[in-house]
């Protein structure tokens, strides 16, 4: 997916495939809490550069509603 990619690259998110990759990822994290909190801020990271991508669209179409 277009929002995927981005995510993997920056560390914001693991792809899994299989349920036993996902119970093997989380144990993982729960297991290591700096390993779950190297995750967990590039993630924070992705979230927020989203979202003010988001209020820039918001904010454009507020203010040009002819469009």
């Amino acid at each position: 997916s277009e929002t995927f990619t981005p995510m993997i690259a920056a560390g914001a998110a693991t792809e899994v495939t299989t349920p036993e990759d996902i119970a093997a990822t989380v144990t993982g994290w729960l297991d290591d809490p700096d390993r779950l909190a190297s995750r967990r801020d590039p993630a924070r990271r992705f979230a927020r550069t989203e979202a003010a991508a988001l209020d820039q669209v918001l904010d454009t179409l507020i203010r040009r509603p002819s469009l």
